[in-house]
């Protein structure tokens, strides 16, 4: 027979809401639910104009041209600008560093330079895989 002890139930209870929380703050942080959103108001969009026009093809056009935009398009697009000037701003740094400036010197790996600025003597490089002879294949019978 096995017993559970308070203490076991206590951790796997803590474990699991922290295991919730992560995927809620996961769920949350990679902008999911304005998708949603965006979707709910497509599908929103294209239930009035199926009803206004009987066309599919029609429909689907006004949905996604960007000239008949419904207030849901609206607010998911204030959300998702709100949200990239926000992650600008903290992204911004006070000082732009040029890196197309700076000349780094051209490395070779076949003929470097010991300390003492002597050179080295270029060896030809090693084989990598020795050829062997494939046997022909067998007949099995």
């Amino acid at each position: 027979m096995i017993r559970w002890n308070g203490q076991d139930r206590s951790f796997s209870m803590t474990r699991r809401l922290i295991l919730i929380l992560s995927l809620i703050a996961a769920f949350s942080a990679s902008g999911l639910p304005l998708g949603v959103l965006q979707l709910g108001a497509w599908a929103n969009m294209f239930d009035q104009f199926y009803e206004e026009t009987n066309s599919v093809l029609l429909s689907a056009e006004r949905v996604f041209d960007g000239q008949h935009r419904c207030l849901g398009c609206e607010f998911v697009t204030g959300q998702g600008t709100k949200s990239k000037k926000a992650f600008s701003s903290i992204m911004q740094s006070p000082e732009k560093i040029p890196l197309d400036q700076k000349k780094f010197p051209a490395v070779s790996f076949f003929n470097p330079l010991i300390s003492d600025q002597t050179s080295v003597a270029s060896q030809p490089p090693l084989p990598v895989f020795e050829k062997t002879e494939t046997p022909p294949p067998r007949l099995f019978a």
